[in-house]
């Protein structure tokens, strides 16, 4: 059953996503928390109880998104047949990892600002990374890619491309249907 806010499950889910929104417009360092309390429509101390400080809140947005990867990855992962075709799989995963604007764009701006200026979410960011890449392994194998010797190397170019793609302004679904086609060589 929903609660009274707007839809959300908790107070602490509808402040991880009004601040992932904010994040989104204004960066990480351009949202306060008092922004959040007002954007979401709750009391400054209610923010305040759940994050005393940005730093906390901005780590649980990076889980919250690092969670909807791995769980892409892996739903991606266990419908991939051996019988499919790379490169429709490929688009397929892309598509799902960056088709949603504001998510992409969060991502963007937590590889930008987090990894250079918030060592927490940078060691975040590079762990769920490393999961990925393994994850990615795992469904690059079930696909049967040409040169499966290299796959470790072919999932690290792949989230650092995805990340390139994530960042660049009017990338479109042509883009990352050649950045698809390009992987499943």
């Amino acid at each position: 059953m929903r609660s009274k806010h707007e839809g959300y499950d908790s107070v602490r889910e509808k402040i991880i996503a009004t601040a992932s929104e904010l994040f989104t417009r204004s960066g990480v360092h351009g949202t306060s928390l008092n922004d959040i309390a007002a954007a979401a429509h709750i009391a400054k101390g209610t923010v305040y109880y759940y994050y005393p400080a940005k730093e906390a809140l901005s780590l649980d947005v990076a889980e919250a998104l690092c969670d909807f990867v791995a769980d892409a990855l892996l739903s991606w992962v266990e419908s991939v047949s051996r019988e499919a075709e790379p490169e429709e799989e490929l688009a397929l995963l892309v598509e799902t990892l960056l088709g949603d604007a504001q998510r992409r764009r969060l991502y963007a701006v937590l590889l930008a600002e987090g990894s250079l200026d918030d060592p927490a979410i940078a060691g975040l960011l590079a762990a769920a990374h490393e999961k990925w890449k393994v994850m990615f392994e795992v469904g690059a194998l079930k696909l049967r890619l040409p040169q499966s010797r290299e796959i470790r190397a072919r999932a690290g170019l792949f989230f650092t491309l995805l990340g390139g793609y994530a960042l660049k302004p009017g990338a479109s679904r042509q883009d990352w249907a050649e950045f698809a086609a390009l992987m499943a060589r």
